[in-house]
């Protein structure tokens, strides 16, 4: 089972059909679900503790877990499905965190810490770049051609 958990709130309208067409192609080839995390504290260091909590008690005991942060490694999407292919767990957790990040306990929790590179994105495209990514990852591990190197 592939759980994302994605922190920080609303979706953007904009984004949502291609987020469903990218999680509908990945549920044909991988169980998976996604967990929206809200939080509904005002203040940035109570928002970030509130939304960890919510993570840390959402990642399943025997998971591969990813967390998707800009202090991460950067790799390409080869990197990524050998990441996926060598675990040892049965399940996958990605994580993204809100916008005032994730404490150090989930970035302890988590085996791999990953960037998308230097510059910032917005929630909702890192969010459709970590479903893609996975969706890519999986078919790299099966063959397909869907990725050309």
């Amino acid at each position: 089972m592939i759980t994302f958990l994605f922190a920080g709130g609303k979706t953007e309208p904009d984004l949502d059909s291609a987020f469903s067409h990218y999680l509908a192609k990945l549920n044909k080839i991988a169980d998976s679900k996604v967990i929206f995390i809200n939080s509904r504290e005002t203040s940035p260091e109570k928002i970030k503790k509130d939304e960890s909590d919510k993570i840390l008690k959402n990642i399943a005991k025997n998971s591969l877990t990813i967390l998707f942060d800009e202090t991460g490694k950067v790799g390409d999407s080869l990197e990524y499905a050998k990441v996926i292919e060598s675990s040892p767990y049965s399940d996958l957790s990605i994580i993204i965190g809100g916008s005032y990040g994730v404490s150090d306990e989930i970035k302890a929790r988590s085996q791999r810490i990953i960037s998308f590179g230097r510059m910032v994105f917005p929630h909702q495209l890192a969010r459709l770049m970590a479903i893609e990514q996975t969706y890519r990852a999986i078919l790299i591990n099966k063959g397909s051609d869907y990725h050309h190197k």
